[in-house]
């Protein structure tokens, strides 16, 4: 479109000299000219000869990245990061969950079951004030199966630097005192296979996942690892009180309905 609009242009600049004022007859020839041109481009280019062999290559490397071999080195490596990386944050957690040993961050408050899910996912685009909100808010609750999910590493997987600083600091209490005045106990895990799982297109977003078997270690986004019988979510930057709410007016879960209680008659009164 910039292109016809720039010969257009052109073609008005130019006939300008022979009649004053804008020349219609002028634009619309250099529009349908422009409009040939693209069809003999069209008619003339040559059909991708590597489609078919990018699209093996393609399904190669997706099933290569599903197989157990290679989600093995995978949860090797986030079990790596988590004692490398963040070990020194332990001093901060009071306790181990017993599921899949994932954090009980402060005094237990479960609310949910073991094979319900609380699925907030998120990205660096979402303000930070909303995200503090919900880290606070999350943290409150103390329930080991409500999980902050990221797509993925900031800038790429070659730099997880940003990623590590944006999730520090999400977790800090008072950004200007830093870890020296705690952090909250949120759980914040980066996994692309969760987006996938549940079609997760735009952020903040919240899932609901009221019955979820674990099959096998690693990411409960693979259908190896875990069966979803089904989900509900709500999309919006909306207190999470109230997208919890709205998603339980059609899942009508008493555990659910505990959690939004909690906010009313907990911390948040």
């Amino acid at each position: 479109m910039l292109t016809v609009l720039g010969l257009a242009c052109a073609g008005v600049a130019q006939g300008a000299s022979a009649a004053p004022g804008f020349d219609l007859n002028v634009v619309s020839g250099v529009i349908t000219r422009a409009n040939r041109l693209e069809e003999r481009m069209k008619n003339t280019l040559p059909e991708n000869a590597y489609k078919r062999e990018g699209e093996i290559e393609a399904r190669k490397t997706f099933e290569s990245y599903e197989s157990p071999a290679f989600q093995r080195k995978v949860m090797l490596e986030n079990e790596r990061l988590k004692k490398e990386v963040f070990g020194g944050l332990k001093a901060y957690y009071k306790d181990m969950g017993p599921r899949t040993g994932k954090k009980t961050l402060g005094k237990k408050r479960e609310r949910l079951s073991p094979n319900e899910r609380i699925y907030l996912f998120i990205s660096s685009s979402v303000p930070e004030a909303t995200l503090r909100t919900y880290i606070e808010q999350i943290a409150g609750l103390s329930d080991p199966n409500i999980e902050v999910v990221m797509r993925g590493f900031i800038g790429g997987m070659k730099y997880m630097g940003p990623t590590l600083n944006f999730i520090g600091k999400l977790l800090e209490k008072d950004p200007s005192c830093g870890l020296s005045c705690g952090l909250y106990g949120a759980d914040m895990e980066v996994d692309p296979l969760l987006f996938r799982r549940y079609g997760i297109l735009q952020v903040p977003a919240v899932v609901y996942v009221p019955d979820i078997e674990v099959l096998g270690p690693g990411s409960e986004g693979l259908g190896r690892n875990a069966r979803v019988g089904g989900s509900y979510a709500f999309y919006g930057d909306a207190a999470l009180s109230y997208s919890l709410k709205r998603i339980n007016e059609e899942a009508n879960s008493a555990s659910l309905a505990a959690v939004i209680k909690e906010f009313k008659h907990g911390f948040y009164r």
